[in-house]
């Protein structure tokens, strides 16, 4: 019994001991964090940056007193803005009374805002310096992040639409109740769309301070493609059943006035300031 007693007993100091590293870190680190600054969904040339950020909450397991392994889950926001001088194109349609027609649509000063969702799960190695009050840090690794919500929103401050009959050679620039006119300030409803599973190098700097705090910088850049597209197809299409209510489809998921894809390839970029505080 004795002999069973000491090697619980050996066990349990070693645990102790390991959970000490250079004098007051603890081997585990619980942290909640949130982060701040430019995010983009980058639509190759198309988009520009906006705001963006990240909250989430970290586990760190240290391996000595200056290197650690990192993971956790996070929630990060991506915003991007696509601004185009002029959209325009055509597809086939159908009116009320059943007449096959082209519909074609010219967009002036064009914009479409977008917003998404992830939930992502970092993995990382961090270094930093010794045990003073205040050392510097840095964790480089990856991230796996998975779409949950996106949404997008397109306007125009001028739409000319026409319908061109090839069957009688004609195009009509009116009546508005058939779809046929000029709109000002035309928008369409908040849409959906999905993207893939990203795969993220992510970099972090900064110091850390004995009272329990991070402040750093972050960058996260998407390695892969995470473009999907489905069927591609005009920007702004004809809704037989509602001629004044136009359907619109993302620019990067649809077709320029040549029939070619707008955007073939879709990263996630994104850079900011990152606070983060220890739990225990």
């Amino acid at each position: 019994m004795k002999k069973y007693l000491f090697i619980i007993f050996s066990l349990v100091s070693s645990q102790l001991a390991g959970q000490r590293i250079a004098g007051q870190r603890t081997a585990n680190e619980l942290s909640l964090y949130a982060g701040a600054g430019l995010s983009q969904l980058k639509y190759e040339a198309l988009s520009s940056p906006a705001a963006g950020g990240l909250a989430g909450l970290g586990y760190r397991y240290y391996l000595s007193g200056q290197w650690s392994l990192g993971t956790g889950a996070e929630l990060q926001l991506y915003t991007t803005r696509i601004t185009l001088d002029r959209v325009s194109g055509s597809s086939d349609a159908r009116d009320v009374e059943g007449s096959s027609f082209q519909f074609r649509y010219d967009a002036k000063n064009y914009r479409e805002d977008h917003k998404a969702y992830y939930i992502a799960v970092p993995l990382n190695v961090q270094f930093e310096t010794g045990a003073s009050q205040t050392s510097w840090y840095m964790n480089i690794g990856g991230k796996v992040a998975y779409n949950v919500h996106a949404r997008y929103q397109a306007k125009a401050s001028g739409l000319t639409t026409t319908g061109y009959y090839p069957q009688w050679n004609v195009e009509l620039a009116d009546p508005a109740f058939m779809g046929f006119g000029q709109w000002d300030d035309a928008r369409s409803a908040k849409n959906d769309f999905k993207t893939k599973t990203a795969f993220l190098l992510s970099v972090e700097t900064g110091i850390k301070t004995r009272d329990r705090f991070y402040l750093g910088v972050y960058a996260d850049y998407g390695l892969n493609n995470i473009l999907e597209a489905g069927e591609r197809h005009a920007v702004i299409r004809y809704v037989t059943d509602s001629p004044t209510a136009f359907s619109y489809q993302s620019v990067p998921a649809a077709l320029d006035a040549e029939g070619k894809p707008w955007a073939q390839k879709l990263n996630l970029l994104s850079l900011g300031i990152k606070l983060r505080y220890i739990l225990n």
